[in-house]
């Protein structure tokens, strides 16, 4: 990507708006990706108790000892995580983005950016590797395939899980 400080343009409204749809993309990728995290824990902590109850029941103590350390720590992970509340944010950080967006042709570019920054640092933080594969779904979505960014593997998996 070019650095913004080297550049011999001004930037532009187009540029801005763009930068708006990026947070749409980021959040709605992290939203999808703590969503699914809410349904693994859930699935781990279903899973574990029945598990826990076949145990409890058919006297096999090795699975009980080991449903019952996985229902502890994914709730303590969960817990930690707070996927569910994590999706919510970034789902209201995205119906707030594209509400900037559908402004954008109202707004200076100043006022755009001002929108921006307070945006950025008040939206909560997402995982890092979903910053390149959202920038590429923007570019995508906007018919500028010539700006794709390659992606590393860790990129690309975390891609495909949300």
């Amino acid at each position: 990507m070019n650095d913004i400080h080297n550049r011999s343009e001004p930037r532009s409204i187009y540029e801005a708006t763009m930068d708006a749809k990026f947070g749409i993309h980021y959040n709605d990728m992290n939203a999808r990706l703590y969503r699914r995290l809410d349904f693994l824990f859930g699935f781990i902590g279903l899973f574990g108790g029945s598990s826990a109850l076949v145990a409890a029941i058919g006297s096999y103590q090795a699975l009980g000892i080991a449903s019952g350390a996985a229902i502890a720590a994914c709730a303590v992970i969960e817990r930690l995580v707070s996927s569910t509340e994590k999706a919510l944010k970034h789902d209201d950080y995205k119906r707030r983005f594209g509400a900037l967006v559908a402004r954008c042709s109202q707004l200076t570019l100043e006022q755009i950016d001002q929108e921006l920054i307070t945006l950025q640092t008040e939206a909560p933080s997402g995982f890092h590797a979903l910053k390149v594969p959202a920038y590429n779904a923007l570019v995508k979505a906007n018919s500028q395939i010539k700006y794709v960014l390659p992606q590393s593997m860790w990129e690309n998996i975390m891609e495909r899980i949300a």
